[in-house]
């Protein structure tokens, strides 16, 4: 079950194949019939109430959830075929994320930026579950995910077809992420707080970059700097967060 105005609505847009019910007890008369019309569009069954478990009266839920089947992993092949990545492939991946919420709000930031996939490892990394779905507001629906049993191996596979695997640290970098040239097929790796990037996946690395922040503070949260890296990635002439003095 998941709820939420923005995940229902993307799910319903862009993956109606997923959607097995719709509830619907919302107060908004917009939101109401953009639910309504997708849901008759897409000949699923809707109910105009809450679903069992959910109380009415409160607003976390925005008034509506679907019931959907399992989250659905693409194959890498389909992202990146083996005959070579296409020049602006940009690719996400990510090493030990096991925060849910962190997961769902890089999803969001990817749909954003309009990465071309995530990669997540099955191991020692959080799966798209309804938690994440809700909190990435529909990007879970707009961004293709590929979950993978051996991350190390996989970045090797990408670099034979082409593209540049930017690892991402604090420590052993060789250049601030802003000074970057992103003018190939790219797969960003971000790794877990306080732990980054684990040697092997370090080690098939292309390079490894960093982003200097005032003695202040020196790192952010992962969600917050997938964001920044991927508006980067996307457009470098953005220069986004002046370089430090």
């Amino acid at each position: 079950m998941i709820t939420g105005a923005h995940a229902c609505l993307a799910l319903l847009r862009l993956q109606p194949h997923r959607v097995r019910e719709v509830f619907l007890w919302a107060q908004d008369s917009r939101l109401e019939l953009q639910v309504t019309q997708l849901a008759q569009a897409a000949n699923v069954p809707l109910q105009l109430r809450a679903p069992p478990g959910v109380e009415p009266e409160s607003p976390n839920p925005q008034g509506v959830a679907v019931r959907v089947n399992p989250f659905e992993y693409r194959d890498l092949d389909s992202i990146v075929p083996a005959s070579g990545a296409r020049t602006k492939t940009l690719l996400l991946v990510l090493d030990s994320i096991t925060d849910p919420r962190n997961l769902g709000a890089i999803l969001r930031s990817a749909a954003f930026f309009e990465a071309d996939a995530v990669i997540l490892p099955t191991d020692r990394s959080a799966e798209v579950s309804s938690l994440v779905e809700r909190v990435s507001e529909g990007g879970s629906a707009a961004v293709p995910v590929v979950q993978v049993v051996n991350l190390a191996r996989t970045l090797t596979s990408l670099r034979e077809r082409g593209v540049e695997v930017v690892g991402t640290a604090l420590d052993g970098a060789t250049a601030d992420l802003r000074d970057h040239q992103w003018t190939q097929a790219t797969a960003i790796v971000l790794g877990a707080e306080g732990v980054g990037i684990r040697p092997l996946v370090r080690k098939n690395c292309d390079v490894l970059l960093r982003l200097d922040g005032p003695d202040t503070m020196q790192s952010l949260n992962v969600s917050a700097f997938a964001t920044l890296t991927l508006a980067y990635a996307r457009d470098p002439a953005r220069r986004v967060g002046a370089k430090h003095a």
